[in-house]
């Protein structure tokens, strides 16, 4: 089984916690292409992950029965993730 964390949120279609873990080919999202070909890419030079979008880490519901996306549970995460931030900058 992989490395994973049980985060805060929940599923909105189940309520089950929230599984993510990082994603193996990336750093915060971000990837250097400069180590596999050094005469095409600057070594500051950073890619958007492919395989996870530029998130640097994957998030899915552990409740087999559930039909919800990874994308809806990042659509989700992201939406209370801005809700928060946005009220704690207003106090």
């Amino acid at each position: 089984m992989e490395d994973y964390e049980i985060s805060d949120y929940e599923c909105p279609k189940c309520g089950s916690p929230i599984h993510t873990r990082d994603c193996d080919n990336c750093d915060d999202g971000m990837v250097s292409y400069y180590d596999e070909d050094p005469l095409m890419f600057d070594p500051d030079e950073y890619h958007e992950c492919t395989e996870c979008s530029g998130a640097g880490f994957f998030f899915w519901c552990p409740n087999e029965k559930c039909d919800i996306t990874e994308e809806e549970l990042k659509r989700t995460i992201t939406q209370e993730f801005e809700n928060q931030f946005n009220r704690n900058t207003e106090e």
